[in-house]
This record gives C-alpha cells, structure tokens and sequence, in this order.
C-alpha cells in the first residue's frame, strides 16, 4: 500500500516500516548479507572517496552503510524517517551530520556542493523516485560521482521462489520477507527501470550487478 503524500504522513509510515524492516538485516543475515557486503565494496569502489571530498548519503536510515564509507571532508547522511536517524546519533557516527528531510521536496542544502553522492537503495521507498534524481542533479558538483543502488527484484523473487520450493525458507529466509518488502513502494527494479529514470540528467558510466542481487550504477551529469 503506498502512503500518503503529505510530509507528516510520509514521516510516520516510514518510522512504521523501518521498525517493521530495519536495514541492518541486509548487513547480518547469511545469504543476503554476502551480497550486501559486496554492494558496499562496489560503491566504495566506484566513488572513489578522497580526504578532501564532500559526500551525501540519500536515505542513509540508522546509518549501516555512512560506518563502512572512508573518511571524508564533510558526510553527510539524510532520511526522512526520525526513529532512523535517532539510531544512526546513537552509533555516534564520527564526522558524519544527519539531517532529516523528505528527498522528493527541494532539500536544505546549497546547490553544487557535494563531490560524491549516494542513494543506495532509496529509490524503490519512494513515490516519486524521479523527484530525487532531480534533487541529486541540483547539489551534485559538475563532476561529481553519483552512484545508485536498487535491488534486482527479478532476481530476488526467484531466489525467495526456489528457496520455499526446496523448503528451506524457514532456515534461509530468516528474518527476511518471504516476499517482496512491505516497505518497497515500487516492485519492478532492475537495471532497465534505473537507466530510464537517470538517462535524463544524467551519463552513465558503469554498472555492476553483485551477484545478480542488486543493480549498482555509477553516472556522471550530462
């Protein structure tokens, strides 16, 4: 079920789903955490994050992935979701700001300031996943690396189907929904549904699909 569009609204159902879904199963569960692991080390590669850069995380939630990023100049770590960014003031996340705002509306952030941005697996919580890409064009530097992250659903929703046809799901789908996550918005990403929603602003420079499990994207401004 999609949530209500008004800021307030957007707030509560995302505090609902993080409990319901917290992000740091992906990071600690035996199968789907193997192919988290090397998404992180993927993104490190393909951002290329130096002392001196400035980097954004869009819809960092309790910060799993801000920890295992290299030290910058400024982090800067953003969601909508309050209870999210509380645990991420919790873990005490060394030179990292967290900010709370909803990435569709305009962000209070300069524009042109940030060399390296992320968005690693946002997009499909999100109603309007093409309002952020717009966002992230507006506060990106000229020659800013931009990396997506989404989950190839295709992929996952085979896996999950022979997992319960061998009958195994009780064992290997531990704390992960046996079907699609309640708190994905949109169902249907893959590599084609993110070149669509970039192709406008921006080029693409590469992708990477570690272990078929998630399409990772790494793009430039046109």
């Amino acid at each position: 079920m999609k949530p209500s569009s008004d800021t307030r609204s957007l707030v509560r159902w995302n505090n609902e789903m993080y409990a319901r879904y917290p992000s740091r199963n992906s990071y600690t569960h035996s199968l789907i955490g193997k192919i988290t692991k090397k998404r992180v080390e993927l993104i490190n590669t393909l951002t290329e994050i130096k002392e001196h850069d400035t980097v954004i995380e869009i819809g960092c939630e309790s910060g799993e992935l801000l920890t295992r990023l290299p030290k910058a100049h400024l982090t800067v770590g953003l969601d909508i979701s309050s209870k999210a960014l509380r645990d991420a003031n919790v873990r005490g996340l060394e030179n990292v700001s967290l900010i709370q705002s909803d990435a569709t509306m305009e962000l209070p952030l300069k524009t042109g300031v940030f060399d390296v941005i992320i968005c690693a697996d946002s997009l499909e919580h999100i109603i309007s996943p093409e309002k952020v890409i717009e966002r992230i064009y507006d506060i990106s530097k000229p020659d800013a690396r931009i990396v997506f992250s989404v989950p190839n659903e295709t992929f996952f929703s085979k896996i999950k189907t022979l997992i319960r046809w061998l009958g195994l799901s009780k064992v290997i789908l531990k704390n992960i929904e046996e079907k699609g996550s309640g708190w994905h918005i949109h169902h249907d990403f893959n590599e084609g549904k993110l070149r669509e929603l970039v192709s406008r602003q921006f080029r693409i420079i590469k992708v990477r699909k570690p272990y078929l499990g998630y399409v990772v994207m790494k793009v430039c401004k046109k």
